[in-house]
């Protein structure tokens, strides 16, 4: 079995949020070539481009891509940026939320293609762990992806090792526990 665990992909609901949401991220675009820009409000930066009909947002896309060369199961995730940029906790947390129940939705719909990592809030602990929970015990999400820092603020702190604490225990439960580092 050929298995691509790192497959990145915007889901339509992270994009609809951004767009409609007064947020710290925002989506701008399209510019002429058809690409819409991820901008940081508060900082007035471009982060990212995406094309919104392309296979970085579209799934049935994905699957093309994967039949074409042959790849049974994708590990999907949500790229940089993603929630790691967000000052706010809580604003944060309620992107994690959609990011989750749309990879969770995704991996429902086409059974079989895609497994997903959770993107959850590392600039809350608390609330990290909260999404941990949720995604693993509600949405079927046996891993996250831990970007390399959260508003410059590295993992070897004291303040994140709840969160280590909890991925460790999770190793023992039924499903193994996957942390995909993005550096």
């Amino acid at each position: 079995m050929k298995i691509d665990i790192q497959s990145h992909i915007f889901p339509r609901e992270f994009i609809n949020h951004m767009m409609h949401n007064e947020g710290q991220l925002r989506v701008s675009g399209p510019d002429a070539y058809g690409r819409m820009a991820i901008m940081d409000s508060s900082t007035k930066t471009m982060l990212t481009y995406f094309v919104p009909d392309s296979p970085f947002v579209d799934p049935e896309k994905h699957i093309e891509d994967m039949k074409r060369y042959d790849i049974d199961m994708q590990v999907l995730s949500v790229n940089p940026p993603g929630v790691d940029r967000i000052e706010d906790p809580y604003e944060a947390y309620s992107l994690c939320k959609v990011i989750n129940d749309a990879l969770s939705d995704l991996v429902q719909k086409y059974n079989g293609y895609f497994a997903a990592l959770a993107t959850i809030p590392f600039n809350s602990p608390e609330l990290a762990v909260q999404e941990m929970k949720r995604a693993s015990e509600e949405l079927g999400l046996h891993g996250f992806v831990m970007p390399s820092n959260t508003l410059g603020h590295f993992y070897d702190s004291a303040d994140y090792d709840i969160i280590l604490q909890e991925a460790e225990a999770r190793r023992g439960l039924q499903h193994t526990t996957c942390i995909w580092m993005a550096i």
